[in-house]
């Protein structure tokens, strides 16, 4: 059961039937709460809170529409995610040093829709997910919240109708409260909210009531699916992974894919490009004691070459996954994406969800952005630097995929020419996929298929330099070249 209250004006008997219209539990406590302006959003809530005839408490504004059912699904996410104390439909995981929870947009999650001068649109802050997702605080226009659970109420000294929500979240989490944003729940705000004195004033008075835990951010766990099923089959998958003296980041490589490959008929080729005499000793040792690895020898390094003399004189596979010697495979990558490629007879190239080391999104989706305001376009990675800005679900048509792990047929492989070998350092990738593209194949991106690159989130400056030199001379000419093939794959923004 459960206990709902808001905050309004004067009495409003429309809002209470509302709410109760779309309630399907028994019994719920509904009540609205007479302020006209002399109490505070907290000292309302703390109110609420005390009184509440249930432990499950949900605190709205007076300007919602709710969907039907709204009351039964947060008492299933609470029943189903008892770790949680804390719920709402938008959130960030970093409470910034402004005090401006929006502020970095790239670390928000969920949706919530606006209605204005008789327009009703969604705000989606993140790709959907069938789960909730772990947050630093919610927006307050809808708190849930288990009155056994939670360690603070709402902070009294923000006296007014702003920054409550933070406030109460914050002390709450450092407390090791799990706040998360729901999925499934519609709600239209008839407001689009706004920036008043009022609300200039108490960001001032938080910032100083919480400088010493700003900025605040929660790095949520990892989310990876490790009950993956595959069709069994019999096709040989190569996997190549160039490398130089990188033996350890290179072994958590190849013993994740060990591990977690389901799939039988599977080869490992390690192309080395020159590693030291103590290096190469380990590999021989490492291919020595797995039938599945092999090692071959370079002596130079030039990523799209290499890996097109392994695949031309080395791999045995109908399939290819080109993978960077510093993944690390979290659940049956291999085996899945070679189900996909034999499920879709058109299939290009094949993704994953890659994440850095601390969590956020490296990959979900090479992505083409043109911003209309700037009238200029930016090649990126759908999620980039993200916690939930990339899909966790399967995406058939995204303009391409890192090759720092990527699935595609030999066959069709072979008729594309493979990598370019005219670049200095980067794009060989990018280019790969759109020549799929143009050969009316689709690039599936898998958003259930995780791995974490534990590539540096800065580069060299002559690494830089070398990508800028291939953007400007390679990349540049072949994407005009090419536009009609790309232009249904751009997004734009503003």
């Amino acid at each position: 059961m459960i206990s709902i209250f808001f905050s309004s004006k004067k009495p409003d008997p429309d809002y209470i039937n509302h709410i109760m219209a779309n309630c399907v539990t028994e019994n719920p406590e509904i009540e609205g709460i007479e302020n006209p302006g002399l109490y505070s959003l907290s000292e309302v809530y703390n109110q609420c809170i005390g009184k509440a005839k249930y432990n499950i408490i949900l605190l709205i504004h007076d300007d919602l529409i709710l969907s039907k059912g709204f009351d039964k699904k947060i008492l299933n996410h609470f029943k189903s995610n008892e770790e949680y104390g804390i719920l709402g439909l938008a959130g960030t995981n970093i409470i910034p040093e402004s005090g401006i929870w929006w502020e970095k947009r790239h670390l928000m999650t969920g949706r919530v829709w606006h209605q204005h001068e008789n327009n009703t649109y969604e705000s989606r802050y993140s790709p959907l997910k069938n789960r909730i997702t772990e947050v630093a605080t919610v927006d307050g226009l809808f708190i849930a919240l288990d009155k056994n659970k939670i360690k603070y109420g709402f902070d009294e000294r923000l006296d007014g109708f702003h920054f409550y929500d933070l406030a109460f979240c914050l002390l709450n989490s450092k407390e090791h409260i799990k706040i998360g944003v729901v999925p499934d729940i519609k709600v239209v705000h008839k407001s689009i909210g706004e920036i008043d004195d009022g609300w200039k004033e108490l960001k001032t008075r938080f910032i100083e009531l919480f400088k010493d835990n700003l900025p605040y951010e929660i790095k949520p766990l990892l989310y990876v699916d490790k009950e993956i099923k595959s069709k069994k089959n019999n096709d040989l998958v190569s996997i190549i992974i160039p490398s130089k003296d990188n033996f350890n980041v290179l072994n958590d490589c190849v013993q994740s894919i060990l591990e977690l490959t389901k799939h039988e008929q599977y080869e490992i080729l390690i192309a080395d490009t020159g590693s030291n005499e103590e290096t190469l000793n380990k590999l021989r040792e490492l291919g020595d004691n797995n039938e599945k690895v092999r090692i071959v020898y370079y002596d130079y390094y030039h990523y799209g070459k290499i890996n097109n003399d392994a695949v031309k004189q080395h791999s045995q596979g109908k399939y290819l996954v080109f993978c960077n010697d510093d993944i690390v495979f979290k659940n049956d990558v291999v085996s899945k994406m070679l189900e996909i490629n034999k499920d879709n007879r058109n299939c290009g190239t094949i993704g994953a969800r890659l994440h850095y080391p601390d969590g956020k999104i490296q990959h979900g989706g090479i992505e083409m952005l043109f911003s209309q305001s700037k009238k200029r376009s930016q090649l990126t990675h759908a999620g980039l630097k993200s916690y939930h800005g990339a899909s966790e679900e399967r995406i058939k048509g995204v303009l391409g995929n890192t090759a720092a792990l990527m699935m595609i047929e030999k066959k069709l492989f072979n008729k594309i020419g493979g990598f370019i070998e005219n670049n200095t350092e980067a794009f060989e990738d990018l280019i790969l996929n759109i020549e799929c593209i143009k050969l009316n194949k689709k690039n599936i991106y898998c958003g259930n298929l995780v791995a974490i690159h534990y590539e540096s989130t800065s580069r060299g400056d002559k690494k830089q330099k070398g990508e800028q030199e291939d953007m400007a001379n390679i990349v540049n000419p072949y994407l005009k070249e090419n536009l009609k093939y790309i232009k249904p794959y751009i997004k734009l923004i503003q």
